[in-house]
């Protein structure tokens, strides 16, 4: 058997190297040039657990067997049932997704608090990962902090990087950039993908190390080797977008379609968008197509509104305005607040599904909600379209003043017209100015003839007719 690194005892031996996207990075070749499988294989029929376990670890990886989960959890499952918490922690990431058995979260859950107990890095990362995501546990932040904090202390890298990810915005410990800046660049260096992905992102905003396009991409592209699928999609963004590097479409396609693979979506939106637009060779509308279904099928909400898009317009596939409405439902019911606004937008015309004004008014109260200020502005036209004597003028008046700050101009006109109808002083009048001379300098010309209307209509002696003349020019 060939003699293992350092880092390869560590991922192997410590049981850092997880399902899919490991702890420890490294290629497929690397682990097939370093470990025989038929020794292992020799091992674990002897009884050795832990061969049972790595032998798990490559057929969960395809390296130097075929691809094979349900064996990886059968042999997980001896070494779990022989003491070993290493193959505990693993086989619960099978029971959790479900990978060659059925899915049983609360035995999951169960295994890998057992393991997290004992110091098992996997065991923690996954608990964390799980609360911050309320997959099969309660969301809790500070939950996902303090248990890829017992990850990291037990030599778990993608622990450290998603304890920097933390540190970094302040999410359920408090913000440490100094702290998250270490972690990230120690999970790098000792093989999380992640790690160098965060890394990555140091460099492109120059957050306490050079701020420099190439080490952005260098460690980007480090990311997305170890088989971390957001690593490819900041790649493949930054390869779009540099300002210092040349552009490459090419290699941004190459990028996403790494990161659009097996059961990970989150690189198909960008992909569709490169295939629609043929930036990166000849366009292809289907192809497109199927990968924003792909991203959206998955819960991606970016790919649930570029699927929306598509079946709206018609052209390379059908037009099927009921088909996006239940997409966007589906992305809306995921948080995706543009597609609640896109919702909102179909009910008030009848697009796609049967028009409802009620339902439309809900859909742009939780757009608004989600910061899609035209879905404000929706949502008070629809609410000054009801009996006056029902109309909530408080909640009219907030969601005008958000679409008139969020620069739709019209509504700042109606604000200010709400001003003034409202007898409310001098107060009224200035604050109606304000707006009106707001919504002018944005070009709509209906404020430049509401501003010249009220100083002709302001006190004797106040009125500046000069400034009026001009207005109505």
């Amino acid at each position: 058997m060939a003699r293992l690194s350092r880092r390869t005892i560590v991922c192997l031996f410590a049981g850092i190297l997880a399902l899919g996207f490991g702890a420890c990075g490294g290629s497929k070749k690397s682990v097939d040039a370093a470990v025989d499988s038929r020794t292992l294989r020799k091992g674990c029929d002897g009884g050795d657990l832990r061969q049972c376990f790595n032998l798990g670890l490559l057929y969960a990886r395809g390296a130097g067997v075929p691809k094979d989960p349900a064996s990886a959890m059968l042999l997980w499952s001896k070494a779990c049932n022989g003491g070993m918490q290493h193959g505990c922690a693993h086989l619960g990431s099978s029971l959790s997704n479900g990978v060659g058995v059925p899915r049983d979260p609360v035995r999951a859950v169960a295994l890998w608090k057992a393991a997290c107990t004992a110091k098992v890095g996997h065991a923690c990362f996954e608990l964390g990962e799980a609360h911050s995501a309320g997959r099969d546990v309660p969301k809790s932040s500070k939950l996902a902090a303090f248990y890829h904090q017992e990850a990291c202390a037990a030599e778990s890298m993608d622990g450290c990087a998603s304890l920097a990810l933390a540190f970094k915005h302040g999410v359920g410990i408090a913000k440490d950039g100094t702290k998250s800046r270490l972690l990230f660049i120690k999970a790098c260096r000792y093989g999380s993908a992640r790690g160098c992905t965060g890394v990555g992102d140091l460099h492109l905003a120059g957050d306490g190390v050079d701020q420099r396009e190439d080490d952005a991409a260098k460690h980007f592209r480090k990311g997305c080797d170890g088989s971390d699928p957001n690593g490819c999609i900041k790649l493949g963004d930054l390869l779009l977008r540099a300002s210092d590097l040349p552009r490459s479409p090419a290699g941004a396609l190459k990028a996403y379609r790494r990161a659009c693979h097996d059961t990970v979506i989150v690189g198909c939106a960008g992909l569709g968008r490169l295939l629609e637009t043929g930036a990166a060779g000849p366009a292809d509308p289907v192809a497109a197509s199927r990968a924003y279904d792909r991203a959206c099928a998955a819960g991606d909400a970016d790919g649930c509104a570029e699927m929306t898009r598509v079946l709206l317009a018609g052209g390379a596939i059908q037009k099927d305005p009921k088909g996006a409405a239940t997409l966007l439902v589906r992305a809306c019911k995921r948080d995706a607040a543009a597609a609640c606004g896109a919702l909102g937008e179909m009910y008030e015309i009848g697009q796609g599904v049967e028009r409802d004004a009620r339902r439309a008014a809900d859909y742009h109260d939780r757009a608004c909600e989600g910061a899609v200020v035209a879905s404000c502005s929706a949502q008070a036209r629809l609410l000054l379209a009801g009996p006056a004597e029902k109309q909530p003028k408080a909640k009219i008046d907030k969601l005008l003043e958000t679409a008139c700050k969020g620069r739709i101009h019209g509504d700042c006109v109606t604000l200010g017209e709400r001003h003034i109808a409202g007898k409310r002083g001098d107060l009224g009048r200035a604050k109606a100015a304000d707006l009106f001379d707001q919504a002018c300098e944005g070009g709509d010309l209906q404020g430049c003839l509401a501003h010249a209307h009220l100083l002709t209509r302001w006190p004797e002696g106040e009125a500046d007719l000069t400034l009026a003349a001009g207005l109505f020019k």
